[in-house]
């Protein structure tokens, strides 16, 4: 725990409904820490008076008990949102709260599951928001999605659960930005990449970008630059890098699969009369 983290703010995670797993680890450590864990496990549970007990003492017990409840309770109150520790009243104990928080948050209930799923599949990457910390946000809420999954273990259920896998990356995909960090993302070893390993369906072949410029592909293979090609030197370093690597495979695409070429160059009547027939494009009289 770091130093600033105080009663008022226990632990750096508040709970929002889509983040329990994150959070129940961090007071999880917190709990452990001061030695109270075992409160809202049941292991300390609420003092009963023994036979031979001395009113005293059995006051004293039930103190300490009541001061340490108190102090999990007042933990719980800190770290999570307004709308979620309004639901508290009537939770006296420690355990009863944790246990409520447990099975409300933790993806095991139908109508949080279905709270999940809709956030899950409408949630879009901020303008401003760094790739990561999106992905970060996606995952977090896939992660509670599985623990209301059943557990399987045939090879049946692991396609079954590869497919799943996927369609979870499509959503996440499908939240980006158009226009995402796209320098950073090579940069970064392909976060996609990386994202398709995490989702349990990684890419073992290179990632095959298409070079409309051969010299472009000799270049990214070669190290050694002469004065002519000092102005793209760093552009290709951190594309060679990737190509040393084998997650990306640079391919040439030919002029003639290169419809996007009307727009930008001149041609002659048959090459244009032929990428106007592959865009599908159409005169439309002026109203």
């Amino acid at each position: 725990m770091t130093s600033n983290l105080t009663h008022s703010n226990p632990i750096s995670v508040v709970l929002n409904g889509n983040n329990y797993i994150i959070w129940n680890h961090h007071m999880t450590i917190l709990l452990k820490s001061h030695g109270l864990y075992s409160y809202v496990t049941g292991t300390t549970a609420a003092p009963t008076r023994t036979a031979n007990e001395v009113a005293a003492d059995y006051a004293k017990r039930v103190n300490e008990w009541d001061i340490n409840n108190a102090k999990i309770l007042g933990f719980i109150n800190a770290s999570t949102t307004a709308e979620i520790n309004q639901q508290f009243l009537g939770y006296t104990t420690a355990k009863s709260l944790w246990d409520f928080l447990t099975k409300r948050y933790s993806a095991t209930g139908l109508a949080h599951q279905y709270q999940l799923w809709v956030t899950f599949q409408t949630k879009r990457q901020l303008p401003d928001q760094p790739v990561s910390s999106y992905i970060s946000e996606m995952q977090a809420i896939r992660d509670h999605l599985n623990m209301g999954a059943p557990q399987v273990h045939d090879n049946t259920a692991t396609l079954y659960q590869a497919y799943f896998n996927q369609l979870h990356l499509i959503t996440i995909l499908m939240g980006l930005q158009d226009k995402f960090e796209n320098k950073h993302v090579f940069n970064s070893e392909l976060p996609p990449r990386w994202l398709l390993s995490e989702m349990g369906a990684p890419q073992l072949s290179p990632t095959p970008p298409w070079c409309d410029n051969n010299s472009a592909i000799q270049i990214a293979h070669n190290d050694v630059f002469h004065e002519r090609t000092k102005h793209i030197e760093i552009d290709c370093h951190f594309t060679r890098q990737h190509v040393v690597r084998n997650t990306i495979q640079l391919h040439p695409i030919s002029t003639l699969d290169q419809p996007a070429d009307i727009f930008t160059k001149a041609h002659l009547p048959g090459r244009f009369r032929e990428l106007v027939n592959k865009l599908n494009l159409s005169r439309s009289s002026p109203d």
